[in-house]
C-alpha cells in the first residue's frame, strides 16, 4: 500500500511536469494500475485501498480516478483474473491511445 501512495504522488508530479508528453504520464498510470494489481494478488482489501487514495494530500480529481482505477481492477470481469503486469500494460496502451485521440490533427 505505501507504493500506492508513492505512485498516487508520482503520478500527481508527472502530470504537473510533463503536461504535454506523453510516455511519463502514461507510465505512471501503468504503474499505478500495477501497484494497485499487486495489492489486489496480496490480498489487501479494495477498502483499504480506496481509504488510502482518499486519505493522499492529492486533487480530487486524481483520487477520483485512483478509485475508478481500484474498483476496476477489483471487480470488472476483465482485470479480475489478470497479472498486475498485463494490467499495468493495459492501462498504460490505454492511456497512450486517449492521448493520441486528443492531439490536435
Amino acid at each position: 500500500m505505501k507504493k500506492l501512495i508513492l505512485t498516487i504522488a508520482a503520478l500527481v508530479f508527472a502530470s504537473a511536469a510533463h503536461a504535454g508528453t506523453t510516455p511519463p504520464l502514461c507510465k505512471n498510470i501503468g504503474d499505478l494500475a500495477e501497484a494497485i494489481a499487486m495489492d489486489r494478488d496480496a490480498g489487501l482489501p479494495q477498502t483499504k485501498l480506496i481509504r488510502s487514495a482518499l486519505d493522499a494530500d492529492v486533487p480530487l480529481e486524481t483520487q477520483r480516478l485512483t478509485i475508478t482505477m481500484i474498483e476496476a481492477i477489483y471487480n470488472s470481469d476483465v482485470f479480475v483474473r489478470q497479472p498486475p503486469k498485463k494490467i499495468g500494460a493495459a492501462y498504460l496502451l490505454a492511456c497512450i491511445k486517449k492521448l493520441e485521440t486528443q492531439r490536435p490533427a
